[in-house]
């Protein structure tokens, strides 16, 4: 009888021991606040290249004169906006306000 008993006991010591828990990422709604933070803090530093460029009298007037402004919008009476012309985008002179969305320099 204590030779049955004997692996009984080797299987309950055995069993015994408690088992170790896996550590468990807990979901906390702050998670997605930090992450929208992130991105817009990410966003901001990337440059997109769609910021307005000045240009001189001299430059508007030598545009409008080769015909490359496809519109103009007055802004408050003081800024002007000018839209080139997509076709005279491809020009050298237009090279500064011709980048694409994510181009690498």
């Amino acid at each position: 009888m204590s030779e049955q008993s004997q692996p009984e006991e080797k299987k309950k010591s055995f069993n015994s021991f408690p088992k170790q828990k896996q550590p468990r990422f807990n979901f906390n709604f702050y998670w997605i606040y930090g992450i929208i933070l992130i991105m817009i803090i990410g966003s901001s530093l990337f440059d997109w290249g769609n910021h307005p460029k000045e240009a001189t009298w001299s430059q508007f007037s030598t545009w409008v004169k080769n015909g490359d402004i496809d519109r103009i919008v007055v802004v408050n009476k003081e800024v002007v906006q000018v839209f080139i012309k997509k076709t005279k985008l491809a020009d050298p002179a237009f090279k500064g306000v011709s980048k694409k969305l994510l181009e690498t320099v």
